[in-house]
């Protein structure tokens, strides 16, 4: 007793900390700082993306000039001469084919375009996989030094596959096809080089509808004439392709302007604006096509490549990669959280 009677409680040892606010301390002060690294890193990962289209479409647009000067040689405009009368009798597309040989030599061939952008595309995906890598190494070595005995994360496969089962959901959730929707199974297809391919094709007949449509609207008769029959057949085929599109804007302009005096420039006016036409379409999207031609033509083009066409009349890749980063970085959150703080402990 107290020499005021009164009786002094014993000492008590502070209650202890559970397990969980344990595992949710080291999720804050460890695991979240990853996390936003490497949605730093994946975000700068995308803006390479768009600098290097960028950059292809730069590439082409040096290789105008020398097509112009070919295509304006005293030995072109004889070979396009001694082939127009056989052409015009039997339709049989023997100008085209001529330009577009000397198209695809300095420019570039339907093939030659699609696999670009699909390396750019898998470049793209290669950094996401290395910044993925790094971080759940670093998290596996905080670990190794933390008093968690209770937790053990995945070795990088089957973390990968549990980030990818919850991009699908994100996806799926949408409910609509998109370049987003695109990108998600490019990113976590184990086919990725087809993915990739798939989604340059998409982009690509999306413009081809775009730009045909734009031209047979405000070019000359000659010209327009050349663009709508540009785009009347399969993307996949010789008939409706970039390439296809861009030759018959070409034989079109020939025919309206072989004669005058500034032709070559006029040429290299037409074919800069068409380069840029294909570089906006493919980073910011191309505007959504109200009339029904149009939406007709957009919509065999993707269909021909297997992708229904809802979402992708917008969408270009600057506001799709960024979307991907936002949902890779909740799947990572999601993910951690579950394994790190919601996790049972061991046996």
């Amino acid at each position: 007793m107290s020499p005021a009677g009164l009786r002094i409680a014993e000492p008590t040892e502070a209650p202890a900390v559970s397990r969980e606010v344990i595992r949710a301390a080291f999720f804050d002060r460890e695991v979240q700082p990853e996390i936003v690294a490497t949605d730093v890193l994946n975000r700068e990962a995308a803006e390479r993306c768009l600098e290097r289209i960028d950059l292809l479409i730069r590439r082409y647009q040096n290789g105008v000039k020398p097509f112009v000067d070919d295509l304006t040689s005293f030995s072109t405009r004889f070979g396009i001469l001694k082939r127009a009368p056989g052409n015009w009798w039997n339709g049989d597309g023997r100008i085209e084919r001529y330009v577009t040989e000397k198209f695809e030599a300095h420019l570039f061939s339907e093939t030659s375009l699609t696999e670009s952008i699909a390396d750019v595309l898998n470049q793209f995906r290669q950094e996401v996989d290395a910044n993925q890598k790094r971080m759940l190494v670093h998290v596996q070595a905080s670990l190794e030094i933390a008093d968690l005995p209770e937790i053990h994360l995945e070795q990088y496969g089957p973390f990968y596959r549990s980030v990818a089962k919850e991009l699908h959901g994100y996806s799926t959730g949408q409910g609509t096809t998109s370049v987003y929707n695109a990108l998600v199974v490019f990113l976590v297809s184990e086919a990725g080089g087809y993915a990739a391919m798939s989604i340059a094709a998409g982009l690509l007949a999306r413009f081809s509808a775009t730009a045909a449509v734009g031209a047979a609207a405000g070019a000359g008769a000659a010209a327009g004439a050349a663009a709508t029959g540009a785009t009347g057949g399969s993307f996949a085929g010789p008939v409706g392709t970039v390439v296809g599109l861009a030759v018959g804007l070409i034989v079109g302009v020939a025919i309206d302007w072989w004669m005058t005096e500034n032709f070559e420039a006029k040429m290299c006016e037409q074919l800069y604006d068409y380069l840029g036409q294909l570089r906006s379409s493919l980073i910011e999207g191309s505007p959504a096509l109200a009339n029904s031609s149009a939406n007709r033509l957009q919509t065999e083009g993707l269909r021909s490549e297997g992708l229904r066409s809802e979402g992708l009349r917008s969408e270009g890749l600057r506001r799709s990669l960024p979307q991907l980063c936002d949902s890779l970085t909740e799947a990572y959150r999601n993910q951690f959280f579950a394994k790190i703080v919601s996790t049972e402990p061991s046996k």
